[in-house]
């Protein structure tokens, strides 16, 4: 039991299933129905798979950044998962997800195929880089939707790139939080991100603005979408979501509490994939 949560812990399978269920939104907005029973199952396994890969082989990259940091969430550095067993899990888990990918469509393929090199490219050096690191973790977020509406269909309606542009918004601005707490642990390993470039604070700003534009867009599915159009679910739902972000952006403007911003946006994040879900089912 103690090795299930150990690889639970490394693979964060929690973001995998969240992953899942904008694939899931992607279609549903696309075609208005779930597709059949063998293209749901493949299209779900690639984003669970290609997840927990990457999140291993990041985690096996990140090691002595994360010594650093004292991180002993992470079971690397705790010593309740070797390095190598790590690495093996991404180079079985990434494959996995790509191959199921190739089994629905080209399109789909495609996505999967840059959805994994973009894991790998922000594990080994983009997550180095200002800003580069924390686009690639939202744009990450962002593509589930895409490869959704791509299992079903050979375009992306503006529908899906709207609650996209939320998803990366918000992603982006959560991930520049992240590279806040992480900053004294990137700056021994020699890595350029935006908080170590400009600083604690502009860094909180920026953050605060990507996700405030997020809420702003919030609406929009409610007045124009017509999935959404008019549906009190979704409504009520979005402003449960923004009212966790205002939750969010409190604890981390007026009292820097990095760890509760981190809890609280994960938790609107959830509620916000929700909004998106449910309304369609």
């Amino acid at each position: 039991m103690n090795k299930l949560k150990s690889f639970l812990r490394l693979t964060r399978m929690t973001h995998g299933f969240f992953l899942a269920a904008a694939v899931l939104i992607g279609q549903l907005v696309t075609i208005g129905h779930l597709p059949i029973p063998r293209i749901l199952a493949l299209s779900i396994i690639t984003p669970v798979f290609i997840s927990a890969g990457a999140f291993a082989i990041n985690d096996y990259t990140d090691y002595e950044t994360d010594k650093a940091n004292e991180r002993k969430d992470r079971p690397l550095v705790s010593g309740e998962i070797d390095r190598k067993t790590a690495l093996y899990i991404s180079l079985v888990f990434m494959p996995i997800g790509v191959i199921a990918s190739a089994f629905i469509n080209p399109y789909s393929l495609l996505i999967a195929v840059i959805f994994a090199a973009l894991s790998y490219a922000y594990s080994i050096h983009l997550k180095k880089v200002a800003v580069a690191g924390n686009i690639s973790i939202a744009a990450s977020m962002t593509i589930p939707f895409i490869y959704g509406a791509l299992n079903v269909s050979n375009t992306v309606p503006i529908s899906i790139w709207i609650l996209s542009s939320m998803a990366f918004l918000s992603g982006t601005g959560r991930e520049i939080v992240k590279s806040i707490q992480d900053i004294e642990g990137d700056r021994e390993q020699g890595r350029r991100t935006l908080p170590i470039k400009i600083g604690e604070k502009p860094s909180i700003y920026i953050s605060v603005s990507l996700i405030a534009l997020a809420m702003l867009i919030s609406p929009y599915p409610y007045l124009r979408i017509t999935q959404y159009l008019g549906n009190d679910l979704y409504l009520s739902l979005v402003a449960l979501t923004n009212l966790m972000f205002i939750t969010a952006l409190y604890d981390l403007l007026k009292r820097k509490h990095y760890n509760d911003f981190r809890k609280e946006t994960y938790i609107a994040i959830g509620i916000g994939l929700l909004a998106f879900l449910l309304p369609v089912l």
